[in-house]
């Protein structure tokens, strides 16, 4: 009942919130593109971006699927009730593939603490783009107040951006479901994980870097308007140079809140369809890349924003025909020494305690392995096709069974405890870990001392 009744609803939602405003904007940027204002790659970009991203529908990949979907599912006997009242569940894609990214977690991520404290060493990413005391002082330090966007009255930084639309969408209340005892499971194996990332104070990355994101616009706004300033005179310069007023090379008040979400995007990312990567459009693209996105984001919003800021020594463009508010030049170089620093911090961890950042969370690696659905299709490939290799069938065989029971619920959990005690001790359970290393550095070994032959 609960599947059928968010069918209802999300109809009548996404005509009145969506659809509708979507046309508006459709025609107004065809209106630009007629008008020679847009080139045409930019207006068909616009175009997948408001489809694919905003309104969901189906890509080429999606309606592949959904015409080769001609079992009958749950989703025809929903139909029969709602094509009375004009309405009806046209993606099979969406609920097939849905489900298998539902599958993939419960079997993935709940009751495992592996996953929680790389989640949670995530905020150190803060570093490449901000100041280190900035972060010190979100994670511990006391909250400042600022002017409520709405009212004007003061009130704690992160009361105010939690009232904004972009965290309510990170951090959804729960909806309407009929939730199995697998779903119900799951979502009390994974409060940990989401803790890490979003709702408290102290312990999730979101509210961490949207306080050092804070911080950091403070800093610059301050230097901004300080005559006395190395970044003041800086500014001077560069407004004699390019004709550009003073004020709009400024930090400004209003930049305040796109600050905090840029500083979150950057470094924590977002998991929404209009902000994942291009890769993601489309049911059947998630589903395929699932858990690619994170190497992707890493390398293009983390560094990749970080080189735009080392190159331009500028802010991204806020529609003021500038490119954007000028950076102090630490923070135009603060990639280049925030990527040393946590690069050597994880290798102090490395060698000091046996635990292992890079790979796990800093400088990830995206050719360590294929994603779960390609890895499957890869060994099917290798058994239908391994015609004269019965050695290849045999262990492409074992790899399909070895992957359909690692995608039974909670099995990757059940599977690090049966490890404690056998080749894995506590730590091993809780962090990712290279002990071989830490070994040789602190547990000395005797070197063995040859035997003589009686031989010269």
């Amino acid at each position: 009942m609960g599947k059928l009744m968010r069918g209802l609803i999300s109809y009548d939602l996404h005509d009145m919130l969506l659809a509708n405003p979507q046309a508006a904007v459709k025609e107004e940027i065809r209106t630009l593109r007629k008008g020679g204002h847009i080139p045409d790659v930019v207006y068909n970009e616009i175009s997948d971006y408001l489809n694919y991203d905003i309104l969901g529908r189906q890509t080429e990949r999606d309606k592949i699927f959904n015409a080769a979907a001609s079992v009958k599912t749950v989703t025809e006997l929903i139909n029969k009730v709602l094509r009375p009242l004009n309405r009806a569940i046209t993606n099979p894609a969406m609920s097939y593939f849905g489900g298998v990214r539902s599958a993939f977690h419960a079997a993935f991520l709940p009751f495992r603490p592996r996953p929680t404290t790389r989640n949670l060493g995530q905020r150190l990413l803060n570093l490449v783009h901000f100041r280190g005391r900035d972060l010190l002082h979100a994670q511990f330090g006391r909250q400042d107040t600022i002017a409520d966007l709405e009212t004007g009255e003061q009130r704690k930084v992160l009361d105010v951006v939690r009232d904004t639309d972009w965290y309510k969408i990170t951090k959804p209340e729960d909806t309407l479901d009929d939730a199995t005892l697998i779903s119900s499971l799951t979502k009390t194996g994974m409060i940990s994980f989401k803790l890490a990332h979003v709702g408290n104070r102290y312990l999730s990355n979101v509210e961490v870097s949207a306080l050092t994101a804070y911080y950091d616009w403070k800093y610059r706004f301050e230097q901004s308007y300080d005559t006395n300033s190395a970044h003041y005179k800086n500014i001077v310069k560069e407004s004699e140079k390019t004709d550009i007023p003073i004020e709009q090379l400024q930090t400004q008040k209003e930049d305040m809140m796109d600050d905090i979400r840029d500083g979150v995007m950057k470094t924590q990312w977002e998991y929404m369809s209009h902000t994942m990567p291009v890769l993601f459009r489309g049911q059947t693209n998630r589903a395929v890349f699932a858990y690619q996105s994170w190497w992707m984001n890493y390398f293009t919003s983390l560094l990749g924003e970080g080189y735009h800021n080392l190159l331009t020594g500028r802010t991204r463009v806020r529609g003021n025909g500038t490119g954007g508010r000028l950076l102090t030049p630490y923070a135009r170089l603060r990639v280049l020494k925030g990527v040393a620093g946590v690069y050597g911090m994880a290798r102090i961890a490395k060698q000091t305690l046996g635990i292992t950042m890079l790979g796990a969370l800093f400088l990830p690696d995206p050719s360590t392995g294929l994603p779960p659905l390609l890895s499957l299709a890869s060994s099917m490939a290798k058994l239908i096709l391994g015609f004269d290799e019965p050695e290849k069938k045999k262990q492409a065989w074992k790899d399909i069974k070895k992957f359909s029971v690692r995608l039974l619920p909670f099995s990757a959990a059940v599977r690090d405890i049966a490890k404690v005690g056998d080749t894995w001790t506590l730590k091993d359970y809780v962090f990712y870990t290279n002990n071989d290393e830490w070994k040789r550095i602190w547990i000395p070994v005797e070197p063995k001392k040859k035997k003589w032959k009686g031989k010269f």
